[in-house]
């Protein structure tokens, strides 16, 4: 059974905190140093979901068409 990539980011993230090298943590997953040091950065004992991905669409548009102009476009057509 395959494990999930949340378990993969979990266990490598114990096994480089245990003390194991980095590459050596990410070798069995085949990922690499840079995306366990990525969940290092990531990882809080506090919260609980630490693991999760976060999605990369941005969460505002910063030269968004008002609404206003937006309905009066609309009327126009």
């Amino acid at each position: 059974m395959d494990r999930s990539i949340e378990d993969i980011r979990i266990e490598s993230e114990k096994r480089y905190l245990s003390g194991e090298n980095a590459s050596d943590a990410v070798k069995d997953p085949g990922k690499g140093r840079r995306w366990l040091y990525k969940w290092v950065k990531r990882y809080e004992p506090s919260v609980d979901d630490w693991f999760k991905g976060r999605p990369r669409r941005p969460s505002r548009i910063a030269n968004k068409t008002s609404q206003d102009v937006e309905h009066l476009v609309l009327e126009v057509r």
